[in-house]
């Protein structure tokens, strides 16, 4: 199939089976014929407006790699691919996203994949998690333990619990302490999350604030607030500041729903 047909061929799956999503004409446009800058760009613009528009064109460029020959464009397309693959939150995508897994050889690129598996909880990427998990590289087993944490699956636990246990860097300590309150809610592990908000690392707070937002734990409230006056990082303020608005949020609802159920209580 000579260049025009596949043209043709990418542009019609895009178009048709996906009608309704995506940013417009234009981004298949630079998906087929923009410089790899330009389509490395919409492929992240695509990812994080979760349009399955340019899925095909992801799938494409998850093996991106001209000639055979490595170079940083092609690292970046496939890292860009794999991560917009996973914030579409479109099933199919596993699959592709652990073939490439099996054969990829950058590290980088392979952490985008297991980022981008954390969007699913397959039971067909545990082979490839535990593979990530018991990685060499540190960048990669951190984010192999972030997204084993938000699988809430006990095939996982022994991971984690080594994780938690040996590791010596305070994030990926919180990382395993969260997917383990989450599948055994042992106070333990939120007490742990919550002295990382006293950590010296401000990337070690951010991440107990973000544990602590997903918990969802209306009780570390008083914590939240008191990291907040002391924070003096912006983007670990921005992460407190989600947590307590979500927590606030959790607090209305539980106040609602009891004052619901003394009102039903009167009227029966």
């Amino acid at each position: 199939m000579n260049r025009f047909f596949l043209q043709i061929f990418y542009l019609l799956l895009s178009v048709l089976i996906f009608p309704s999503a995506g940013l417009g004409a234009d981004s298949v446009e630079i998906l087929e014929n923009g410089t790899p800058e330009q389509k490395i760009e919409m492929i992240y613009n695509m990812g994080y407006a979760r349009s399955k528009r340019g899925f095909w064109y992801f799938v494409k460029y998850l093996d991106y790699l001209p000639n055979g020959n490595e170079s940083p464009d092609s690292i970046k397309m496939r890292e860009a691919s794999a991560e917009a693959l996973g914030r579409i939150e479109y099933e199919p995508a596993v699959k592709y996203l652990i073939a490439r897994y099996e054969k990829e050889t950058q590290i980088k690129v392979k952490i985008k994949i297991i980022f981008a598996l954390s969007f699913y909880r397959d039971e067909k990427s545990f082979p490839v998690i535990k593979n990530a998990l018991s990685s060499k590289d540190p960048d990669l087993r951190f984010e192999a333990l972030i997204t084993a944490s938000k699988y809430e699956n006990p095939e996982f636990k022994s991971f984690l619990e080594t994780g938690y246990s040996e590791s010596k860097d305070i994030p990926a300590r919180c990382a395993s302490a969260y997917g383990l309150y989450m599948l055994d809610k042992e106070k333990q592990y939120l007490d742990f999350i919550i002295s990382g908000l006293k950590e010296r690392s401000p990337e070690a707070r951010y991440w107990a604030a973000h544990y602590l937002r997903l918990i969802g734990e209306v009780s570390v409230m008083p914590h939240i607030i008191n990291a907040l006056k002391v924070e003096n990082k912006y983007w670990v303020r921005n992460e407190l500041e989600l947590a307590a608005y979500s927590l606030r949020d959790k607090e209305r609802e539980i106040e609602e729903s009891e004052r619901n159920t003394r009102f039903d209580f009167l009227v029966n």
